[in-house]
């Protein structure tokens, strides 16, 4: 049994490299591109970790095949895997493995009406404004706000827009004096399930976890963000139609500025984000996977 809660990692004909960010490739040019990545990702990028994970399965006897990359193991080696997200925020894949049952966004558990305490949910928050947007830089790659939260603000902060940003505990006092606009609210922490009921664009560096639940309550997207599996995220955002992917760590603050306007210039993109609801509500995501997990341990022998 395998859990993954990043993007699909198996390889597949049809599905980019890891690492680089790419879409599907559109024509001979980009999939030729994309196949001396993937020469370069096996070969020097995952080089040292295949080499330790064949060292220490040699170590208790155990042979791994030549064939297929690092990152197809867990879905090779596994009797089922349950993958976070829902099947439509991944690329077509030419090869369907019957093993992989994704179950959409497993998020914390909380009881009806329950908010997160001390984390400011709607609280306090003005509502008479047409517009509101969210702005993270996620929960680990935060202390450098200069990428994305202060340009963001930089562009945003005028907006005829209630703007709530949400630093995790870094920079706080520090953004509410520089930003002291009355349309801008910084916190440590925001209670997302409840502040995405009425956002129309979240702008983040692109964890998966956040944009599953910003997804999951129809709120389309602009993504900025490479390091940490994120170029990979944010690429399957822009494949969706769900959001604009600016492809970068550190993006301009016009880019910002466009990408938020095209969002709430167009409603195809709320709309677009809102059928991917759809696809997240129609199914509890912890009773699907509690179910593989009992269908695997059925069929597991002893």
């Amino acid at each position: 049994m395998n859990f993954v809660a990043i993007p699909n990692m198996e390889s597949d004909p049809q599905v980019p490299p890891l690492f680089f960010g790419f879409r599907p490739p559109r024509n001979p040019m980009e999939k030729a591109i994309q196949g001396l990545a993937g020469l370069l990702s096996d070969k020097v990028i995952l080089r040292p970790a295949s080499q330790s994970y064949r060292r220490q399965h040699t170590a208790y006897g155990q042979a791994v095949p030549r064939e297929g990359r690092l990152t197809d193991e867990p879905y090779r080696c596994s009797d089922a895997i349950i993958q976070t997200g829902p099947e439509s925020l991944d690329f077509p894949r030419r090869r369907v493995n019957p093993k992989v049952h994704y179950v959409g966004a497993l998020l914390p558990y909380r009881s009806a009406g329950q908010s997160v305490a001390g984390r400011g949910a709607g609280d306090g928050l003005p509502r008479n404004y047409p517009a509101t947007l969210v702005i993270t830089q996620g929960t680990v790659d935060n202390l450098d706000q200069d990428k994305l939260i202060v340009p963001a603000l930089e562009e945003v902060k005028d907006m005829d827009a209630l703007v709530i940003v949400a630093t995790s505990g870094h920079g706080t006092e520090a953004l509410t004096a520089r930003f002291a606009q009355p349309n801008v609210v910084v916190r440590d922490y925001v209670d997302f399930a409840e502040v995405f009921d009425f956002t129309d664009c979240f702008i983040t560096n692109g964890g998966f976890g956040g944009v599953q639940l910003s997804l999951s309550k129809g709120v389309p997207l602009v993504v900025s963000g490479i390091n940490e599996g994120k170029s990979d995220v944010n690429a399957r955002v822009e494949y969706a139609g769900v959001g604009i992917n600016l492809r970068t760590e550190s993006p301009k603050p016009a880019d910002i500025a466009a990408a938020v306007g095209k969002i709430l210039a167009d409603p195809g993109w709320k709309s677009r984000a809102r059928k991917m609801q759809e696809q997240f509500e129609g199914e509890d995501p912890a009773e699907v996977a509690a179910a593989v997990v009992e269908d695997a341990g059925r069929r597991t022998p002893g």
